[in-house]
């Protein structure tokens, strides 16, 4: 596709989504649904808002200011919303080990915030949340999941002293997956036990997907985004190319659309198979348009 046809395909899962949002019942949410639900419309969001920011979007036509590191650092964002949405609500755990992690996430955030009230100085605030940490940590150290399951290495932290655990605790970003293999469980949970042909449409029946080297270009795109995060070098010299008009075929700009396809239309099919037993089917609800979802749903090149 060129880049107007990809923009206008991101448009068009853009609505899909958002239909897909107003179709849930307004009732009362809990637990995983609850997350489910807010992380969803967390993603929506960022799409669009990142479509409004896309070169010869309804906002901005002229060259010039389009802003390539906004987007990319966008899309970044949008990648780590994902993430969280498919560790707390996509990932195959009991209830048990889900509320689990759910608490390690509200531990981060009261860690978080207490460190933020004692750089401005608001010292009562900080102890508010140090006394809510300490609550939360012996929770957590009672939960009946880590009490069965303590050996399992992805929670084995728990058990260290209060700062090796909350730096961990800190550089996980409350997670206890790497972003390495979160890429990975989802790429292997799309592709599942069928035969590649039945996933893909564009493939033959000869195909192999090798996991591992779908998971490096996931890192080097993650990579990339991140250098615009921060206003690197990199960031600066795509910029110049991007709006000096060199690039007529907006290859970076397409990048960020064919991530932010994939994780939107994935993030469709995740959270209708979450609330699958309770309320629709996608399949019935939105049969002209699941084409655009499913050409979305494939992995980035």
């Amino acid at each position: 596709m060129n880049y107007s046809e990809e923009l206008r395909t991101f448009g068009q899962i853009i609505s899909i989504a958002e239909k897909v949002y107003d179709s849930f019942p307004s009732i009362e949410l809990h637990n995983q649904y609850l997350w489910g639900y807010e992380l969803f419309k967390q993603i929506l969001i960022r799409c669009k808002s990142i479509y409004k920011i896309l070169p010869h979007s309804q906002l901005e036509s002229n060259d010039e200011f389009c802003d390539l590191a906004s987007v990319a650092s966008l899309t970044r964002n949008l990648i780590e919303a994902y993430q969280m949405f498919y560790y707390l609500n996509i990932d195959k755990v009991d209830y048990e080990e889900a509320m689990l992690r759910f608490l390690l996430i509200e531990l981060h955030h009261l860690a978080e915030s207490e460190e933020i009230s004692e750089f401005l100085g608001r010292k009562d605030v900080a102890q508010k949340y140090r006394e809510e940490k300490r609550i939360l940590r012996e929770e957590i150290k009672n939960n009946r999941y880590y009490n069965s399951n303590h050996q399992n290495s992805i929670y084995k932290f728990i058990s260290e002293n209060n700062d090796l655990f909350y730096r961990k605790l800190k550089n996980q970003k409350g997670r206890c997956l790497t972003r390495k293999e979160i890429n990975k469980r989802n790429i292997g949970n799309i592709l599942g036990d069928r035969p590649l042909t039945e996933v893909f449409s564009d493939v033959s029946e000869s195909a192999k997907i090798d996991i591992e080297s779908g998971v490096k270009k996931f890192e080097a795109w993650d990579t990339y985004f991140s250098n615009h995060t921060h206003a690197s070098p990199l960031s600066v010299i795509d910029m110049i190319c991007e709006n000096g008009g060199e690039d007529k075929n907006k290859h970076f700009f397409s990048v960020c659309i064919r991530h932010c396809d994939f994780y939107l239309g994935m993030s469709i099919f995740d959270i209708v198979e979450l609330f699958k037993p309770h309320y629709f089917d996608i399949n019935t609800a939105f049969p002209c348009q699941m084409r655009y979802i499913k050409k979305a749903v494939k992995l980035v090149n």
